[in-house]
């Protein structure tokens, strides 16, 4: 099954690279301005790829995210895995630092050719999208040519 990444390792290079004392003053800056807008961007959720003797599972990290806000949908041999998380700001509440990611998100997989497309399964539980992607008999399509 084939991940589609965004930039892996951008944090290692992010800390190392730029001054703690720059960071902080970055950090200030949104967070001194949180009051003036709501934080919304697009985010990636962390995905986890297992697989099983007889499936693939998908485990995508969505707390705080309804399922009715996740879409899953299969196009030829990708899967996509689509939706928002929506930032519920209460009016009485004075929000000092907001560090989680709003807004919507997409993720998509390249579907091995050993798997049942129709027997795609989903369940969420605890912030956990789970996907299970059922394993099928690849039919081999290998021939030999006789030269004449």
């Amino acid at each position: 099954m084939t991940l589609v990444r965004l930039k892996p390792g951008r944090e290692f290079l992010r800390d190392s690279m730029i001054p703690q004392n720059m960071m902080r003053a970055i950090d200030d800056m949104f967070n001194e301005s949180l009051g003036k807008f709501e934080r919304s961007v697009h985010f990636s959720p962390r995905t986890d790829v297992v697989e099983k003797d007889d499936r693939f599972e998908l485990h995508i990290n969505l707390p705080g995210t309804k399922k009715e806000d996740v879409k899953i949908e299969v196009d030829a041999d990708v899967l996509t895995i689509s939706g928002e998380r929506k930032f519920v700001k209460e009016a009485d509440n004075k929000y000092h630092s907001v560090e989680s990611f709003y807004g919507s998100f997409s993720r998509s997989f390249t579907l091995p050719e050993n798997v049942d497309k129709e027997k795609i399964e989903a369940s969420m539980n605890d912030g956990i999208l789970k996907v299970d992607i059922i394993k099928s008999e690849v039919k081999q399509t290998k021939t030999s040519v006789i030269i004449k």
